[in-house]
């Protein structure tokens, strides 16, 4: 299991990547509560994108349906890859 913070930290950093997802967010207001599809407005094309760039930093295979449902909060989304990373995420 990955430590959660560096997971976060990580994930955080995909996130507002202007070479993957170039969401903007203020990475200080990332909270686990947060909704990916509602308070992080991604739409099914970056989900999807977002999907293949956390397979590749962590090696843990996501369905975008998952984004729906048991992972709908950053939260929930870096616990789940925390605890199932094949890879370290060091970047």
């Amino acid at each position: 299991m990955l430590d959660a913070n560096l997971v976060r930290r990580r994930i955080a950093e995909i996130l507002t990547s202007k070479d993957v997802m170039s969401l903007q967010l203020d990475v200080s207001q990332l909270a686990d509560a947060m909704s990916l599809s509602d308070d992080m407005a991604l739409d099914s094309i970056q989900k999807m994108e977002f999907c293949i760039a956390l397979e590749e930093e962590f090696g843990v295979a996501l369905d975008v349906r998952l984004f729906e449902s048991s992972l709908d909060t950053f939260g929930a989304l870096v616990a789940y890859v925390a605890k199932n990373a094949t890879k370290h995420g060091a970047g």
